[in-house]
C-alpha cells in the first residue's frame, strides 16, 4: 500500500509479490511533484478564498457535477497544502504531479517515398501488420461501413504530411486542438483548447503516433495505419506546449484534454453524428504516483464510452506508472519482429497486452514526404488504438469493457503459454482473431469480466 503525497488517499496494488522489493515506495517522493503547484477539487467559493493563501488559479475544469477541479500556483514559496484542505468548499487537494513522455529511440529517416508491394500494401509498414494478422483481417473480414473516430493527446501533428490525407485528398485530422492561454493580471493561465491549422509538432512524437494509428491504406502514399481507412483523428497538443515550457501544468492539461475529448464524443453522439460505443484515446505519458484528478477523469471517460490506451513505459522496470496502472485502461507493452517482448518494455500486474513497438516506420514531423523509424511502447500504444478504431468499425456497438476483453482474450501467447504474465500481459495483439470474434459473436455473445 502507498499513500498520496498529502496522506489522504491510500492505493493498494494487488499481487504485490510480483513487484520488485524496491519498486514501490511507502510514500511518493516530493521529487515527483511540481513545486508550488496544487490540484484542488472545490465549489465556486474556492477561487476567491484561494487569494488569501497567496495562490492564483492557473486552470479550471469541470466534469458532470457541481464541483470543479482547479490547478493553483502558490506565489509565496510556502507549502500551502494543509491550508488548502481547510478552505470552505474544498473536497480534496493534492500536489500537482510531474509527468514525462516515455523515452523513445529514433533510428533515423527511411526512404522518402515508399512503394506498394505485390499485395497492394506498403512495404514501409514493416512486420507489424503481418505478425498481428491485420493484413489477413483486412482481406478476409474487410472494414466497417461508417467512419470511425479516434483521439490522441500528444506533442501535436504535422498537418502537411502526405500520408495524413485520404484517397480523396481530405485530411484524416478531424480537429487539431492546442492549449489556449490567456493573460491575467498575474500572468498567463490555461483556459482550455482552441482549434489550429498552423501549429505544428516540434518533436515528432505525435505525428509518428498518428501515422501508426490511422495512415490511410488507399491513398497511394507511405505506410498503412492499423485502422486501415475511414478513420478521423482528433489531436490534442497536450505536451510540449511552447507556453508551458517547464511542464508545470502538463498533467492538468492532459487530464483536461481527456475530459474535453469525452465531452466531444458525447456531443457527437447526442447529435446523431457518431454511433461508435467505444472510442479510443491514445497517450504516452507517465507519472510515478497516482492522483485523484486523473482517476476521476479516467473513470469519466470510461463511463462515457471513451477507452484510454496507454503506453507502459520504456525503462524495463516493474514499477507502477500512471495512468498505465489505473483500472479500466488498456496498458500496452512493446514487442518486436521476433515476437519477443522488447527489453525496454516495462512490466507489471497492470499490463493488458503487448503490440509491435520496435523498428516502427511512421510519419516524419518536418518533411511532408518523410518517414522515420522509432522504438518504444509509445509506438505500441497507437498500434492498439488503431486496432480499437478498426474493430469499432466492424461493430460500433462494442463497449470499452468488451473491447478490452476481446483484445486480451484473442492475444497470442508469446513468451509463455500461461493465460497472463507480468511481462506480456495476456499476449501480443492479434487483430484478425479479434475481428473474427467480433464478427462471429456479435455484441450479446461477447462476455467481459470488466464492469461498466
Amino acid at each position: 500500500t502507498t499513500s498520496s503525497a498529502n496522506g489522504l488517499f491510500d492505493f493498494t496494488m494487488k499481487s504485490e509479490s510480483e513487484l520488485s522489493n524496491n519498486s514501490l515506495p511507502e510514500r511518493p517522493s516530493m521529487q515527483d511533484v511540481v513545486e508550488g503547484f496544487y490540484v484542488v477539487k472545490a465549489d465556486d467559493r474556492f477561487e476567491k478564498a484561494s487569494l488569501s493563501l497567496g495562490a492564483r488559479v492557473m486552470g479550471k475544469m469541470s466534469l458532470d457535477d457541481d464541483l470543479s477541479w482547479y490547478c493553483v500556483k502558490c506565489e509565496t514559496g510556502k507549502d500551502i497544502l494543509q491550508s488548502l484542505l481547510k478552505v470552505d468548499g474544498v473536497r480534496s487537494a493534492d500536489y500537482e504531479r510531474k509527468v514525462s513522455i516515455p523515452r523513445y529511440e529514433n533510428e533515423g529517416s527511411v526512404l522518402k517515398q515508399l512503394s506498394f508491394d505485390e499485395n497492394n500494401v506498403f512495404k514501409g509498414s514493416g512486420y507489424s501488420l503481418e505478425i498481428t494478422e491485420a493484413l489477413k483481417a483486412y482481406e478476409e473480414i474487410g472494414f466497417g461501413d461508417e467512419p470511425v473516430l479516434a483521439g490522441i493527446v500528444d506533442s501535436g501533428v504535422f498537418l502537411e504530411h502526405e500520408d495524413l490525407k485520404d484517397a480523396n485528398g481530405q485530411s484524416i485530422i478531424k480537429d487539431y486542438l492546442v492549449q489556449k492561454w490567456v493573460d491575467t493580471a498575474d500572468g498567463k493561465a490555461f483556459a482550455g483548447w482552441k482549434p489550429s491549422t498552423t501549429d505544428t509538432d516540434n518533436v515528432g512524437h505525435g505525428t509518428h503516433c498518428v501515422g501508426i494509428m490511422a495512415a490511410p491504406l488507399d491513398n497511394g502514399k507511405g505506410i498503412v495505419g492499423v485502422s486501415g481507412k475511414n478513420t478521423k483523428v482528433v489531436m490534442f497538443r497536450g505536451m510540449n506546449d511552447p507556453v508551458d515550457q517547464n511542464k508545470q501544468l502538463t498533467s492538468f492539461c492532459i487530464s483536461d484534454a481527456i475530459r474535453k475529448f469525452t465531452d466531444y464524443v458525447k456531443y457527437m453522439r447526442e447529435h446523431g453524428q457518431l454511433h461508435q460505443a467505444c472510442v479510443p484515446i491514445n497517450f504516452s505519458i507517465g507519472s510515478t504516483t497516482p492522483n485523484p484528478l486523473a482517476v476521476e477523469v479516467i473513470n469519466y471517460a470510461l463511463a462515457n464510452g471513451v477507452l484510454p490506451v496507454v503506453a507502459m513505459g520504456n525503462d524495463g522496470f516493474r514499477v507502477p506508472i500512471y495512468p498505465a496502472a489505473y483500472k479500466g485502461v488498456i496498458a500496452v507493452g512493446s514487442s518486436n519482429g521476433s515476437d519477443r517482448v522488447s527489453s525496454y518494455s516495462d512490466s507489471g500486474a497492470w499490463i493488458s497486452i503487448v503490440a509491435p513497438g520496435e523498428c516502427i516506420v511512421s510519419l516524419k514531423h518536418n518533411d511532408p514526404h518523410g518517414y522515420v523509424t522509432f522504438n518504444g511502447t509509445s509506438m505500441a500504444a497507437p498500434f492498439v488504438s488503431g486496432a480499437v478504431a478498426y474493430l469499432a468499425g466492424l461493430n460500433p456497438e462494442i463497449t470499452p469493457q468488451q473491447m478490452k476483453s476481446i483484445l486480451e482474450k484473442t492475444a497470442d501467447k508469446i513468451e509463455g503459454s500461461e493465460e497472463f504474465n507480468i511481462k506480456r500481459g495476456y499476449g501480443r495483439i492479434n487483430v484478425y482473431k479479434a475481428a473474427k470474434l467480433i464478427k462471429e459473436s456479435g455484441v450479446d455473445g461477447i462476455q467481459t469480466k470488466y464492469s461498466s
